[in-house]
């Protein structure tokens, strides 16, 4: 039988140190050790194991069992889709370790992609958002934008302050 992923965040949750406990924030509710990565929706379970086995995290091995990795606990980070795909790939769990420990939070990479493509798609970063709450309700019902959960969050997110910048100019002229 596999580890589960409550068998993981509760032997992080125990055999922490001062590195490590940022793996589990609260044995309560999942996240990715890595960045934090956390989604509402992992909490509707109405026990912690429940929340943590049916979380969207992957069991990352930290030695891969192809290289003699050992399937328990302790050789295993629960990790975002983002970061299993961006962890290194070694048969030396310190760089593992050193890695999820020292990876931005989900938030600061996030922000700094969304800066990227703002800056890309010549969106001016001191953009007045004082109005954001209005343009979301204005769009909400505007045909337009359904579909947008089809394109990545950034991507979106572009589109939409695209959308709101140009609106904050003339709302007379909708989207």
């Amino acid at each position: 039988m596999k580890t589960t992923r409550w068998q993981i965040a509760q032997h992080w949750a125990k055999n922490w140190n001062s590195e490590t406990t940022k793996f589990v924030v609260d044995l309560g509710e999942p996240s990715c050790f890595a960045c934090g990565y956390y989604e509402q929706d992992w909490d509707e379970p109405k026990t912690a194991e429940a929340c943590w086995n049916n979380s969207g995290l992957d069991r990352a091995h930290i030695v891969a069992d192809s290289i003699g990795g050992a399937d328990s606990p302790e050789n295993f980070l629960l990790l975002c889709r983002s970061c299993h795909i961006k962890a290194p790939m070694t048969n030396d769990p310190q760089i593992m370790l050193t890695w999820a420990i020292k990876r931005d939070s989900h938030w600061t990479t996030f922000w700094r992609e969304a800066e990227r493509e703002w800056t890309k798609y010549n969106i001016p970063l001191d953009l007045d958002l004082s109005r954001v709450k209005d343009f979301f309700v204005s769009v909400q019902n505007d045909r337009h934008y359904w579909g947008t959960h089809e394109l990545d969050k950034i991507s979106r997110l572009v589109a939409l302050v695209d959308a709101y910048a140009r609106w904050q100019k003339d709302p007379s002229q909708g989207f």
